[in-house]
C-alpha cells in the first residue's frame, strides 16, 4: 500500500489555542486517522506548543524574530510585507531539497504563501486562505490617506500568489466568490467537519441572562470589541445581566479592570458546555476578515449569536433564532433584552447549521 505524505506548514504550532490553529490541529487529527504521513513545519510562539506531537512523522519548529523580519521585507520588496513576515531561509532550504518526497504540500495561512516561489510541481500544492487579505487591511486602514496605496500593494501581492496554485482552499463561500470576481481564480469552500460533527450535547440548564465572549484575546478585533462593548453597551444593561469571557492570552491589566459582572475563564479545553448554557454568544466586531469560527462554534452548539455583519460574514444559518445582528450600542441592547425574554430551541439552531456544514467540502476528504 502506497502511503500518502503531506507536508503541513503552518505560522503557528498547531494546538487548540485559537480557531486557526485548531483548524490546522483539526486536519492534522483527520489526516492522521486516514493513515496519512505527516510531517509539520510551524513557527514559534510563545506559550504555544503542539499539541499531541505523537500524531505527527517529523515537527520542526522555526523561531522567527523583528530583524529577519525586516531584512525578508527588503529582500522580496515588490511583495506586502505581510507575506514575507514568516520567511525563513531554513524553510526554504528544505523544501528544495525535500519537496520531492511528498504528495501533498499544504500552505496554511497566507503568510505561508510565500513558500510557493520554491515548490516546482504545482499539482502537490494546496493553500488554505482563511481570509483575504486585501478585505482585512482595507477595513484596518479605513479613513487613512494611504489605503489605496496598501490595497494596491496588497492586490498585486494576492494575486500573484492565488496564481502559483490550481488547489486554493476558502472557509467561507463568500471569499471564494469574491476571489474569483476579483482575481478570476477558482478556489474550493472547504471546512473540517469534524471540529463540528464531535460536539457533545450537555444536560446543564440554560441561563437566560447568561452571555458569552469567546475568542484569542491578544487579537486586535477581538479585544478591541471586547472593550466597545463594556465601555458602550454595558453600562446600558441591567444589573442582573452577567457575562462569561473564554479563551486565553488576555492580558492582566484587562483582567484587572473587566466590570464584576464579567468573569474571565481563560483557555478552556472544552468550551461547549458553556456555549450551551448561555443565553447568546456576543461577538462585537468592528475588524478583521474571514469567516468567524467562534460563530460556527457557537452555531452547532445550539447557541444563539449576538453579532455585527462582520461576525456573520459568510454564514448563512437559516434559522430565525440563531443570527441575531446588532452594530450600534442600542442594538445590541435590545437583542440581549430579547435573549433575556425568549427561551429558543437548541435543536432547531443545530440542524439549521448542519445543513450549512453540508454545503462545504470536507477539507481531508479533498486531500
Amino acid at each position: 500500500m502506497d502511503i500518502k505524505k503531506v507536508l503541513i506548514i503552518t505560522p503557528f504550532p498547531p494546538n487548540k489555542i485559537t480557531a486557526g490553529q485548531s483548524i490546522t490541529n483539526t486536519v492534522i487529527d483527520d489526516l492522521s486517522k486516514k493513515h496519512y504521513i505527516v510531517d509539520v513545519i510551524a513557527f514559534t510562539y510563545p506559550g504555544h506548543s503542539v499539541d499531541r506531537p505523537e500524531r505527527c512523522r517529523n515537527i520542526r519548529l522555526i523561531e522567527n524574530n523583528r530583524l529577519i523580519k525586516y531584512f525578508y521585507a527588503a529582500v522580496f520588496i515588490p511583495l506586502f510585507p505581510f507575506y514575507t513576515i514568516r520567511f525563513s531561509s531554513r524553510v526554504c532550504g528544505y523544501l528544495i531539497s525535500k519537496q520531492s518526497q511528498y504528495d501533498v504540500i499544504y500552505l496554511d495561512y497566507s503568510q505561508m504563501f510565500i513558500y510557493s516561489l520554491f515548490i516546482c510541481n504545482k499539482r502537490k500544492l494546496f493553500i488554505m486562505c482563511h481570509d483575504l487579505i486585501l478585505q482585512r487591511f482595507s477595513r484596518a486602514t479605513e479613513g487613512q490617506w494611504y489605503k489605496r496605496y496598501v490595497q494596491a500593494y496588497i492586490f498585486y501581492s494576492e494575486k500573484f500568489f492565488f496564481k502559483r496554485s490550481g488547489n486554493i482552499f476558502f472557509p467561507s463561500h463568500k471569499d471564494k466568490c469574491i476571489a474569483k470576481k476579483i482575481y478570476g481564480v477558482n478556489g474550493v469552500a472547504i471546512i473540517p467537519k469534524s471540529r463540528f460533527n464531535s460536539v457533545r450535547d450537555y444536560d446543564g440548564r440554560r441561563d437566560l441572562k447568561l452571555f458569552a465572549f469567546l475568542g484569542s484575546w491578544n487579537r486586535q478585533e477581538n479585544i478591541q470589541g471586547l472593550l466597545w462593548f463594556i465601555e458602550n453597551v454595558h453600562p446600558l444593561l441591567g444589573e442582573d445581566v452577567e457575562f462569561i469571557i473564554i479563551g486565553g492570552n488576555m492580558s492582566a491589566e484587562t483582567q484587572n479592570a473587566l466590570p464584576a459582572s464579567f468573569k474571565y475563564l481563560g483557555f478552556v479545553d472544552d468550551f461547549a458546555p458553556y456555549l450551551q448554557c448561555a443565553s447568546a454568544l456576543i461577538s462585537p466586531l468592528f475588524l478583521g476578515a474571514g469567516i468567524k469560527f467562534k460563530v460556527l462554534d457557537a452555531l452547532s452548539n445550539g447557541c444563539r449569536v449576538i453579532g455585527t455583519p462582520i461576525s456573520f460574514e459568510g454564514i448563512t444559518v437559516c434559522s430565525h433564532n440563531a443570527m441575531l445582528f446588532a452594530n450600534v450600542p442600542n442594538e445590541f441592547v435590545t437583542q440581549i433584552n430579547h435573549c433575556i425574554r425568549n427561551s429558543f430551541d437548541k435543536k432547531e439552531i443545530q440542524n439549521a447549521f448542519n445543513s450549512f456544514l453540508n454545503s462545504f467540502t470536507d477539507v481531508a476528504e479533498l486531500i
